[in-house]
């Protein structure tokens, strides 16, 4: 199994409320617990950086998520989004404590990996696309100042020069290893029901049925 030294990864965070929830209604979301629960160390080198998205109201699991892959966090820049390539105009949205137009990009690292004492300035300013679609302008940098080989997680195009992992690449995409998974429990008609959950190789959500949760009796 090939490990890589410099992964990018932009996990589909789910959102607790509704009006940040849009993402659900494009792509399957994931929580924190099951983007925690993927085996990335497995798939880093000993030495290695991690360039994690993460939306602004997502900032306390994003950095959840870096300790939990095994990567210590160290810094981050935000991506300024814009109407297009030759515009200044900001691309917002409909808000909820405000109407955001940025998200960021959180640098961690392991081992000995080494800050590249980059010139490039802390701020990325492009265009907005699709809905989740990144600007490539991230992987330029990695290429730039980081060694390969490189990895893109939860990837809606391959590039070349790195491998990718997603649901939408198909047979493109490469294998994650095996987890051990979450545990989920769902309310069905006042009763509470235990489930383990994991990814597959492609990425689907796979889950087994562990039997009910006995509530404890109540004086």
């Amino acid at each position: 199994m090939t490990k890589y030294s410099c992964i990018i990864a932009d996990p589909p965070w789910a959102y607790s409320n509704r009006q940040n929830g849009a993402a659900a209604k494009h792509y399957p979301t994931m929580t924190a617990a099951q983007i925690k629960a993927l085996p990335v160390s497995k798939l880093a080198e000993r030495d290695c950086v991690l360039l994690l998205w993460a939306t602004n109201p997502c900032l306390p699991n994003a950095l959840d998520v870096i300790q939990a892959w095994g990567f210590t966090y160290k810094t981050a820049f935000p991506w300024i989004k814009l109407q297009n390539a030759e515009s200044e105009t900001l691309v917002y949205g409909t808000g909820y404590w405000i109407r955001g137009c940025s998200e960021l990009i959180l640098i961690a690292s392991r081992g000995n990996a080494q800050a590249p004492r980059s010139s490039d300035l802390g701020i990325l300013c492009s265009e907005r696309f699709k809905h989740s679609r990144k600007p490539e302008s991230l992987h330029d940098y990695a290429e730039r100042n980081l060694p390969g080989p490189y990895l893109e997680l939860f990837a809606r195009e391959t590039r070349p020069g790195w491998d990718s992992f997603g649901n939408e690449l198909g047979s493109k995409s490469v294998s994650m290893p095996p987890n051990q998974g979450w545990q989920e429990t769902k309310l069905i008609k006042g009763n509470r029901y235990k489930y383990r959950c994991w990814r597959d190789e492609q990425g689907r959500k796979r889950s087994k049925y562990l039997g009910k949760v006995q509530q404890e009796a109540t004086a």
